[in-house]
C-alpha cells in the first residue's frame, strides 16, 4: 500500500530517485517526507488524546479481569 501511494505521489511532484534533480523537486519532496508523516501524527495524537479509555476504567477493567481470573 505504501509504495502504492508514494511512488506515484514522488512522480507527480518530479522527485527521480538516482537522478539529478531541481531544487523545487527537493524542495517538495521534503513537504512530501515530512508533511505526510506530521498530518498521520496529528491524526494518530488526536485519536489518542479523545479515546475514551482514561486511567480509572483501565484500572476498573483490570480489577474486573482479575476478579475472573
Amino acid at each position: 500500500l505504501s509504495v502504492g501511494l508514494v511512488f506515484p505521489l514522488l512522480a507527480w511532484i518530479g522527485f527521480e530517485p538516482g537522478a539529478t534533480n531541481t531544487a523545487d523537486n527537493i524542495s517538495n519532496f521534503r513537504y512530501v517526507f515530512i508533511g505526510l508523516p506530521l498530518v498521520a501524527y496529528i491524526t494518530i495524537f488526536y485519536v489518542m488524546r479523545t479515546f475514551p479509555l482514561d486511567e480509572q476504567t483501565q484500572l476498573a477493567l483490570r480489577e474486573e479481569i482479575d476478579a475472573q481470573s
